[in-house]
């Protein structure tokens, strides 16, 4: 993944507050959503959220996206089975989603609609964080409400939809909502590099919200039944194969967050992980691993190749 998250906000349609109540009055929405969560097939990061729509409660007509790039919130909507959208009610605010005196979300009051004519099937929107008042690290309530329409043998269906979350609304009436945290990329400036110890303690997994940024390479990768991050945590203890896998990550995270560096910086990179990828050095292995170390270190911080980003906070733990 590159410097640049992605973050692109699917837009579903939404349709007006009196259709909207008519359709969706139903008997039993509770148990139903909780079904529908076993087979959702959702999935949380800080950067990305994916997860299905459901049209009619119990209709699977596709997935949406959130993510962001820093300077904006974005939604991505990919519907199925010629299923359309025409309209779209998105919340986005660290405000909780609008309900009525009952408890009902009330999509005509969201902030932000989205009309789509033609209706299309697949659709990729992004409002400004400023437009939203959200900063990185700050915590928001997200929810997307969509009107959508097939043509099919019966003729022109018309169901009303929700992206599926971690949160349902107290009410008759289904539907979901989620809390998220907005992550922000990494202060990568073109051609730029962090230590080891900023990727140690900037990751998807960091306990403090404005330090969970995910990293362009996977933080699970594994290097002998070990994650990356697990060896950047890992005390080297004079160990070779530590000393060198945590610059050597460091470095990989650095060139994929696109920190531009010479063929020797490359080279040493590629040779690194030929000898991690062996996990037992031998004693010549092993000075070599040091020697690539020092040079990947200096890299790193800056001392060689394109100069050490602006972060103050590079040895946080």
């Amino acid at each position: 993944m590159s410097r640049s998250s992605r973050f692109f906000i699917l837009l579903a349609l939404g349709v007006s507050v009196g259709l909207w109540a008519c359709a969706e009055d139903v008997t039993d929405p509770v148990v139903d959503q909780r079904s529908a969560a076993l087979t959702a097939g959702i999935e949380v990061g800080c950067v990305d959220f994916s997860a299905k729509i459901f049209a009619g409660q119990h209709i699977d007509v596709g997935t949406y996206v959130v993510s962001s790039d820093g300077e904006s919130l974005q939604v991505s909507i990919d519907l199925q089975d010629e299923w359309l959208v025409q309209l779209i009610h998105l919340h986005a605010s660290v405000d909780p989603v609008p309900l009525n005196p009952q408890g009902t979300p009330v999509p005509g009051a969201f902030a932000h609609h989205f009309p789509l004519d033609p209706a299309v099937d697949s659709v990729s929107v992004s409002v400004p964080l400023d437009r939203l008042g959200l900063q990185c690290g700050e915590t928001f309530h997200f929810a997307l409400h969509l009107e959508v329409i097939r043509y099919g043998d019966i003729g022109l269906e018309e169901e009303t939809a929700w992206g599926f979350g971690d949160g349902i609304f107290d009410s008759r009436r289904w539907g979901w909502y989620s809390v998220f945290t907005l992550c922000c990329p990494p202060p990568v400036d073109e051609g730029c590099t962090l230590t080891q110890g900023y990727w140690r303690t900037h990751h998807r997994h960091a306990r403090v919200d404005a330090l969970r940024i995910a990293w362009p390479i996977d933080e699970d990768t594994l290097l002998c039944g070990q994650t990356y991050l697990e060896i950047l945590h890992r005390a080297p203890r004079g160990s070779a194969f530590y000393i060198l896998g945590q610059q050597a990550i460091a470095a990989q995270l650095n060139l994929a967050s696109g920190a531009s560096a010479d063929d020797e910086i490359l080279y040493a990179v590629k040779e690194a992980f030929v000898l991690l990828e062996r996990c037992v050095l031998s004693r010549e292995e092993a000075r070599r691993a040091i020697a690539l170390s020092s040079l990947l270190d200096a890299y790193n911080n800056g001392d060689i190749g394109p100069g050490h980003c602006d972060s103050d906070d590079d040895e946080v733990d």
